[in-house]
């Protein structure tokens, strides 16, 4: 951490100070809350839990029969 000399505070005069200008409320929560898979996956990396990921491939073709049989149910029931 640099320290700053007396010429270099009357250079930045008020431009570099940081003003609050409402108090925060003790004991506030945030506005938004951590997405859950975020924190997962940060926990998982800090454990160093291996990729699943790569685990769950499959060979293109199974892929293939696999898209193809559930888009064949989707249009037995009508969905697609």
């Amino acid at each position: 951490m640099s320290r700053q000399t007396e010429d270099d505070r009357e250079a930045m005069g008020s431009r570099g100070a940081l003003v609050v200008l409402e108090p925060g409320r003790a004991g506030s929560s945030p506005a938004t809350r951590p997405r859950a898979a975020f924190v997962t996956q940060l926990l998982a990396c800090r454990d160093g839990a291996p990729a699943y990921r790569s685990h769950r491939r499959a060979e293109p073709a199974v892929a293939v029969a696999s898209y193809a049989a559930t888009a064949a149910a989707a249009r037995r029931r009508g969905a697609a």
